[in-house]
C-alpha cells in the first residue's frame, strides 16, 4: 500500500514538474510582491508573455538568444553577454516590477546573426496590471483580473481570459481577443483584430 502511494506520488509531482517546464529558458529570477502588482516591460526587440499564476511573487524566466540560438550559461556571464549590446535595467519595489531593455550600441548596426534578444516569460499574480511595450516582438497575456495595456510596433498581441480594460496597439500584427470582459481599445493599422469566446 505505502510502495503504491509513493508511486502515485511521484507520478504526480514529475506530471507537475515537467507541465511547469514547457519551454526553454537561459536563466530565471523570483520576485516577492504584494498584489495588487503592477508589472513594466519595455524592450526594442523582444517577445513578451505574461501569464497568472497562483503564488504571491512574480517569476520571470529570460530567455536570450543569438542567432535564434539559446544562449545557456550562468546568470552573471549571459547578462555581461547581454551588456555588450543592450542595457537591461531591473528595479523592484514592494508591489511593482519594472524591467527595461534599452540598446546600448551608439554606433553602426548589429547585424541580426549576432544580435542578443531577449524574451521574456513572466508568471504574475493574477491582479497584476501590466503595461508592456516591445518594438519588434509578440505579447500574449493570459489569465490575468485587471487592467492591461500592451503596445508593439512588429508583432501580434494575444489576450486570453482577461478581466479588466485593456488597450492594445500594434502596427503591423494582428489583435487576438478571447475571452476578454471590459472594454477593449485595440489598434491595428496593417492586421486583423480576431474576438473570440469560448
Amino acid at each position: 500500500m505505502k510502495i503504491s502511494i509513493m508511486l502515485i506520488l511521484f507520478s504526480l509531482l514529475t506530471n507537475l514538474s515537467v507541465q511547469s517546464q514547457e519551454f526553454e529558458y537561459s536563466f530565471k529570477e523570483v520576485y516577492e510582491i504584494l498584489a495588487p502588482t503592477k508589472l513594466n516591460i519595455s524592450s526594442s526587440n523582444s517577445n513578451i508573455k505574461v501569464i497568472s499564476h497562483d503564488k504571491e511573487n512574480i517569476e520571470v524566466y529570460f530567455v536570450v538568444k543569438k542567432d535564434k540560438k539559446l544562449l545557456s550559461d550562468n546568470k552573471k556571464n549571459l547578462t555581461q553577454l547581454i551588456n555588450e549590446q543592450s542595457k537591461l535595467n531591473i528595479q523592484s519595489s514592494a508591489d511593482e516590477l519594472k524591467l527595461e531593455v534599452t540598446n546600448a550600441v551608439k554606433e553602426g548596426y548589429i547585424n541580426s546573426k549576432d544580435a542578443i534578444i531577449i524574451d521574456f516569460i513572466v508568471y504574475v499574480p493574477k491582479q497584476t496590471s501590466c503595461d508592456l511595450v516591445s518594438s519588434d516582438g509578440t505579447i500574449t497575456l493570459k489569465g490575468l483580473n485587471s487592467n492591461q495595456k500592451c503596445v508593439t510596433n512588429d508583432g501580434n498581441i494575444e489576450l486570453i481570459n482577461i478581466n479588466g480594460d485593456v488597450i492594445a496597439k500594434t502596427s503591423d500584427g494582428d489583435i487576438i481577443i478571447e475571452n476578454v470582459i471590459g472594454n477593449v481599445d485595440s489598434q491595428t493599422m496593417d492586421g486583423q483584430v480576431i474576438k473570440t469566446k469560448r
